[in-house]
């Protein structure tokens, strides 16, 4: 009766009243039936438990995974430590009983009993429907969100599952080695379920030809020190259409290993790898005994390789701790300066012209990707997390910002990944920054558009050149693409994520309201947004009269009929 009443009465103070709170469960019966009511109540219950949970002085974390995740316990543990978190950690297969902790509960669909309150950390390839039956996507369902490690996963998930409870988390190595060894016991390990005809054919072929080590049932440290002891550890898929095995593959890193790998269907989204991990075609069997046989023969390249492992396992950042830190952010776990302190270093961009978006909306960054063949160069960046989306904005924009500040970047392009580059962006870039670099010219942000204009903005022609028509406003609301002057940098660093009124504080309103804001615009506006691509900020579904294209029509509009007068 008690969690009746508490679930009752969170449902109630979220959703505002007792018409709303029975419309959500009418509504998730209609669509997804008694399944789908049982899951949002567990989660409505476990969002209150996480709330009673977090308002204690004295409190830890719960870690629950299964002992061939062990790895994956490890990763969590590393990044809890560095923001001071308490945690516990369990392993086994068949839990009886669970505390009133928070719990992470790594592959939630191998376990039969379930903790009230959880974070699922989804590990399971979705190209196989083993693990993704009803009761298995019930588990996931009560989750208060969703993590997983693909982005071929994740496309799957966002048919199930609303972008707010779904969090890319990729895999990263950590050192497990410290020092590696130059002796090894035998030439190839291979560790995994070998009941596999494709891997059958692969293992029967290399122990022709080299001293092959085989494990079909060992985790952690006893697995951690027979990786050690390989010269080569080799990867092979159990499905020729497999994601490819990043956990397997970090975790042999890890551990400072040279690992040759088949290519994945995936293999794109996973190039970060090509230089620490020796690729060889799908199903190519004579491919991988070359590999083999060359790193056996070439003792000097081996030993640069490995040593190039070791440096980049060594790292103090890295993209894990970034992704699993935005979702402890979006659960106000940590604070943004925390997550900026341990993740500014991870990144090493291409370019000062970056793209914020968040990699779980595929729809969005498909769309973004044809944008991107229209300009050399652009450094895509993972959008900040929280449970009030225009906030996760706000704190993306204060991230680049101030990493571009710490970084003595004269100034920094953003754009957003709903933007429509026109064809020649390139050329109408060269011209605008050629415009900008004008030592004498006093701008805090050019704006490539302009979506609300501020009816009480001031408005001045300021050159006209045979390309293009440059304007100055007072003000500017619009984040689809701007480039922002080191003398702004400041003003927006001071931007407050804790003041969550949204008419004044969402980060284009905060910006307007800058007193003495310099903004330069081109007429006609360098980029065009793209409004048919849903928004991953406002929920618009029954919202009919809102149109960025009307705003913008009208802005454009003030914007000459003011000119047109001078």
């Amino acid at each position: 009766m008690k969690n009746l009443i508490q679930t009752i009465q969170y449902t109630y103070a979220t959703q505002g009243s007792l018409g709303k709170t029975w419309q959500l469960y009418r509504r998730e019966f209609l669509k997804n039936g008694i399944f789908g009511l049982k899951a949002l109540w567990l989660r409505q219950n476990g969002e209150s438990k996480f709330q009673q949970w977090k308002s204690k002085t004295q409190k830890y974390i719960t870690i629950i995974a299964t002992p061939h995740t062990v790895f994956i316990t490890k990763l969590l543990s590393q990044a809890l430590d560095k923001v001071g978190l308490s945690y516990q950690i369990k392993i086994g297969r068949d839990f009886k009983y669970f505390d009133d902790s928070f719990h992470i509960v790594v592959c939630p669909q191998t376990f039969k009993k379930l903790p009230k309150s959880y974070i699922a950390f989804q590990m399971e390839q979705t190209v196989s429907d083993r693990w993704f039956g009803q009761k298995d996507m019930q588990k996931l369902q009560q989750a208060l969100l969703v993590m997983d490690y693909s982005l071929h996963n994740i496309s799957y998930l966002n048919q199930h599952f609303p972008l707010n409870r779904i969090y890319y988390t990729p895999i990263a190595p950590i050192d497990l080695a410290g020092t590696s060894s130059d002796e090894h016991e035998y030439d190839v390990l291979f560790y995994g379920d070998t009941n596999n005809q494709r891997r059958k054919i692969y293992l029967d072929a290399l122990q022709k030809k080299f001293k092959v080590k085989i494990i079909n049932n060992a985790f952690g440290e006893e697995i951690w020190d027979a990786i050690r002891k390989a010269k080569v550890v080799i990867n092979i898929h159990y499905y020729e259409s497999a994601l490819l095995e990043t956990t397997r593959l970090y975790e042999c890193l890890s551990n400072h290993a040279l690992v040759i790998s088949e290519k994945s269907s995936d293999f794109e989204q996973h190039t970060d790898l090509s230089s620490l991990v020796d690729f060889v075609e799908i199903a190519d069997v004579e491919h991988m005994l070359a590999r083999v046989q060359y790193w056996k023969d070439q003792t000097e390249i081996y030993l640069e390789q490995k040593s190039r492992i070791k440096e980049y396992v060594q790292k103090d950042q890295n993209l894990f701790n970034f992704y699993f830190y935005r979702t402890l952010l979006s659960l106000e776990l940590i604070d943004f300066d925390t997550l900026y302190q341990l993740t500014s270093q991870t990144w090493n961009p291409t370019s000062k012209f970056w793209c914020l978006g968040l990699p779980e909306s595929i729809e969005r960054q498909a769309e973004f990707q044809k944008e991107k063949s229209k300009i050399s160069a652009i450094w895509n960046f993972p959008g900040i997390r929280h449970k009030t989306p225009w906030i996760g904005c706000g704190l993306s924009y204060k991230y680049m910002l101030r990493y571009a500040q710490e970084h003595q970047w004269r100034n920094i392009s953003i754009c957003e990944d709903d933007v429509l580059f026109p064809e020649d962006i390139q050329n109408k870039l060269d011209d605008i920054h050629q415009f900008l670099n004008n030592d004498s010219l006093n701008w805090d942000i050019f704006s490539g558009h302009v979506t609300d204009l501020n009816t009480d903005a001031d408005i001045q022609l300021f050159d006209t050149n045979k390309l293009t028509t440059y304007v100055q406003l007072s003000k500017t609301t619009g984040m689809v693409f701007n480039i922002y002057h080191q003398h702004f940098y400041n003003y927006l660093l001071k931007w407050d994520e804790n003041n969550h009124d949204l008419k004044t504080n969402a980060i284009d309103r905060y910006i307007e309201n800058k007193s003495d804001l310099k903004v330069i615009t081109t007429l006609p506006y360098l980029v065009e947004h793209k409004e048919n691509v849903c928004t991953t900020l406002w929920n618009r579904k029954h919202t009919t009269h809102f149109s960025y294209h009307d705003m913008t029509h009208n802005s454009i509009k003030a914007i000459q009929d003011k000119i047109s007068k001078t």
